[in-house]
């Protein structure tokens, strides 16, 4: 006889018996998927973005010709007859603004019409017509907008509009407007002014020089082609596919994405929790009705399958739920997420989140999977129940306490697993994510056993104070410990997350905090406007330089070189006296540093750029310059959080032998004793006034400025964390909810013997409040761990920054009173029907009374 389906039914009926402990099961895992998926949503909507931005713009280009310093032209014949005809075009390219659209910064591109048939089609529509392609070659300072930036501005076609390039406005004349019905080709060229390359050169003053040349390399003959290429091109010129610069970008952001993944997991870490907490207190309610079962001839394979069967479905409805609440989620943390993107790897706007297939049936995945893993213990025990057998209540509790030690065994090897791995290697990310999971694996499966001891020394306390309902709470806690201790270390994890993560932002933004107060020596910084900056005018510099009020100054300039390494950041600076005090060097203070910089040329790295590549003093590192690949020897390295990329520093002098009449990009003016930063700041805009627009800003301001962006950098994690914590709480109402269904006979009788109203209800939330103390203060030592693991190795690993852990007992304390509000606050519920519930009725209807 096939008892599948009877055990089936019977095994749901149980399950809907119990809507309040469903709902809440559901939940738990919803949420966690729902953070999973939002995650994965968001990061995935704006890479895809980025990418599919790019692949419009760029239309059918697969490879272009670049170099850090520009293409002369000359080179442009040699590198058209190298391809199929049609199959080259001369790009210049550079960031700028239009003035009256702020907060926004739009790609001017420079093409020649003519060469761009085969390459981007697009370019040659406008106002549904095609586009006067000689009225654009031939009227000088023309361009095309795109139709949404011409609504934004309020032009008309043929009128004119300001662009700021390099601090300088100059005024150009709408002849065309971008129409398409594609929305991701909307999107694509929402930020683009384009020209033909005499204007744009015009505009940026690089005339005879291109940014770039687009190629469209392909079919039976692309070996040849390539081939022919690179005997035309000169080795300071590189070929390149376009894929290989977007992966690039996308790689710079990939850390950021892991690190939101790892703590949105977490998150349905505890909503496994919860599953566990739901399936093991079903297996308890029907112990003797699986004895039973297993007399009449059930086997324990048969039972296996029930509970795996009914852990599969709760999952899948929790993870079906999830996906909803993730696509919700996922809308609003679009916006914290694309603004971190932009802030600090690629420009990317995105409107709608991409909703994929994959990433659904991932998140269904991940929920179903948990789900089944939570549920294997509870299923084994059901399936280790022996024919006939109506065990005690104590009797299986008594079980549960007694693996407890053999728990903490398994969990001390797993902390020692976690610290062991991160000696296998010293930079990859993913053993460093796996000793995390390892850490709060072990100190989960530790933290049974703790809390025998903390309830221990709780009872012993509590009975030296004379309490009656201290010592009856604290059996209540042990007589349901395999439920108790599954809530305790839901709520620890998740409240360790919190303080793991504070601590580690909390830390971040100290060593950002302090290193912004080494580095801002100067007292006014002056820099040209607009993204990727610009060069002060000459005339300009020579009036910064004359004005009263400054004891010295200092000059720098920033350019893109190409290296064995990729594309590098080089700073040349020309230093003042008090320039050398804004450098932190991590191998402590070096004397003979600066005299090696000064005199010798040896060039300091950047700690981001050092980790990566594991570069130390003394080694050498190549770069092209304009006369060739030259080799620099590293005189020490510095502390900079100012790019995950990093940069290498040389003096001007040295830089200006390699890469000369490259100008002025930053200004730092140190001021007299008795000159004030406002007045500095009014001369330096009048030094400026119509020749160039230029800011010039307060070290503070620059200071706030930047802890603001760093702030709203981790508003995510924020979020992240808080919601972790809204699953604890829905765990630790679960499990509440399950014990007093449990005791609910036991406390009716309480009733019946006289014990008043008040004195049920403070029992119910002293079970509560010890709970979550405990829980709070096995999450203190496990928070602290976490926080280290963040900042010395993910962090480190991720990004390259060094982080100096700022441990305070503010985080801590906050903790421990969440902790308790949370436990107090999910045993409100619980404690209201065990008052309102008469004790005839509780005694009569056991169990159905509650829930």
């Amino acid at each position: 006889m096939n008892v599948g389906p009877v055990l089936a039914r019977a095994g749901l009926r149980a399950t809907l018996l119990h809507p309040w402990q469903l709902g809440l099961s559901l939940l738990g895992i919803a949420l966690g998927v729902a953070v999973v998926v939002s995650i994965d949503l968001t990061t995935t909507s704006a890479n895809r973005a980025f990418e599919q931005s790019n692949e419009v713009v760029l239309g059918r280009t697969t490879h272009q010709v670049i170099s850090a310093n520009g293409i002369p032209e000359s080179l442009f014949p040699g590198i058209q007859q190298a391809v199929r005809p049609g199959h080259a075009a001369p790009v210049v390219e550079a960031a700028v603004g239009i003035n009256g659209i702020e907060g926004r910064a739009f790609s001017l591109l420079g093409l020649d019409p003519l060469a761009e048939r085969e390459l981007r089609g697009y370019l040659h529509s406008a106002d549904g017509e095609t586009l006067d392609i000689g009225a654009l070659m031939t009227m000088p300072a023309t361009a095309v907008l795109a139709r949404q930036v011409v609504d934004l501005a309020g032009l008309e076609r043929g009128e004119w509009f300001e662009v700021s390039v390099g601090g300088r406005r100059h005024a150009l004349r709408l002849i065309g407007i971008l129409e398409s019905s594609e929305p991701l080709e909307v999107q694509a060229t929402a930020h683009l002014i384009l020209t033909d390359i005499a204007t744009a050169q015009e505009l940026l003053g690089r005339y005879g020089t291109l940014s770039h040349i687009d190629l469209r390399v392909d079919g039976a003959d692309e070996a040849a082609v390539l081939r022919r290429l690179r005997e035309v091109l000169p080795t300071s010129i590189r070929l390149v596919e376009v894929g290989s610069r977007t992966r690039e970008s996308l790689a710079m952001a990939r850390a950021f994405r892991l690190n939101l993944l790892m703590l949105s997991l977490l998150a349905l870490l505890v909503g496994m929790f919860l599953i566990f907490n739901t399936v093991s207190f079903s297996v308890v309610q029907r112990h003797a009705i699986f004895g039973h079962l297993r007399t009449l001839g059930v086997t324990r394979g048969q039972l296996l399958r029930l509970i795996l069967a009914e852990a599969t479905r709760l999952g899948l409805m929790g993870s079906l739920l999830g996906l909803g609440l993730g696509v919700l989620l996922a809308g609003e943390l679009l916006g914290l997420v694309t603004q971190t993107l932009s802030d600090h790897y690629f420009s990317v706007a995105v409107t709608s989140i991409l909703v994929t297939p994959q990433t659904l049936l991932k998140g269904l995945a991940l929920g179903v999977a948990a789900s089944i893993i939570a549920a294997a213990l509870p299923a084994l025990e059901a399936m280790s129940i022996a024919p006939g057998m109506v065990a005690m209540r104590s009797r299986q509790e008594a079980r549960a306490r007694a693996w407890t030690p053999w728990l903490a065994a398994v969990g001390l090897v797993s902390l020692l697993g976690a610290f062991m791995l991160l000696g296998v290697t010293r930079t990859a990310l993913a053993p460093g994510f796996l000793s995390l999971f390892l850490l709060v694996v072990g100190a989960t499966l530790m933290s049974p056993a703790l809390l025998l001891g903390m309830l221990r020394v709780s009872d012993m306390l509590l009975r030296s104070f004379g309490s009656v309902l201290g010592p009856m709470a604290v059996r209540g806690i042990v007589g349901s410990f395999s439920r108790t201790s599954v809530a305790v270390a839901a709520l620890m994890v998740s409240l360790a997350t919190t303080v793991g993560v504070s601590i580690m932002v909390e830390s971040f933004r100290t060593s950002l905090a302090t290193w912004l107060d080494a580095t801002l020596q100067a007292d006014v910084y002056v820099t040209v406007p607009g993204v990727g900056g610009g060069r002060i005018d000459p005339a300009i510099m020579a009036r910064l330089r004359d004005l009263s009020g400054i004891e010295e100054h200092s000059e720098g300039v920033t350019i893109e070189v190409d290296s064995g390494m990729g594309r590098v950041h080089v700073a040349g600076i020309a230093m003042a006296a008090r320039s050398h005090d804004g450098f932190v060097f991590t191998g402590g203070v070096q004397d003979e540093v600066w005299d090696e910089f000064h005199q010798q040329g040896k060039v300091l790295v950047t700690e981001p750029l050092a980790w990566r590549h594991d570069f130390v003093r003394g080694d050498r590192l190549k770069l092209e310059t304009d006369e060739g690949e030259r080799a620099f020897e590293i005189g020490a390295v510095v502390r900079d959080y100012g790019s995950q990329r990093g940069a290498i520093i040389m003096s001007r002098e040295r830089f200006d032998r390699h890469w000369p009449d490259r100008g002025v990009s930053t200004v730092g003016l140190y001021l007299q004793e008795d000159a004030s930063a406002e007045t500095l700041i009014g001369s330096v805009e009048r030094a400026a006034a119509g020749t160039q627009s230029v800011y010039a800003r307060a070290n503070e301001i620059i200071r706030e400025h930047t802890l603001a962006v760093f702030d709203r950098t981790f508003v995510i994690t924020k979020v992240l964390r808080w919601l972790a914590v809204g699953i604890a709480f829905v765990g630790i109402v679960c499990a509440l909810l399950s014990i007093q269904l449990e005791k609910f006979r036991e406390t009716a009788v309480l009733r019946a013997l006289g014990v008043a109203r008040a004195q049920v209800g403070r029992l119910v939330l002293l079970t509560t409040g010890l709970m979550g103390c405990a829980a709070g203060l096995l999450a203190a030592p496990l928070g602290v761990a976490m926080a280290w693991m963040l900042t010395a190795v993910i962090n480190r690993r991720s990004f390259g920054w060094s982080i100096d852990l700022t441990l305070g007992a503010a985080p801590l304390l906050l903790m421990l009173a969440l902790a308790i509000v949370a436990a107090l606050l999910a045993g409100l519920y619980p404690a209201w029907r065990m008052i309102r519930t008469h004790p005839g009725l509780a005694l009569r209807d056991g169990e159905h009374g509650l829930l």
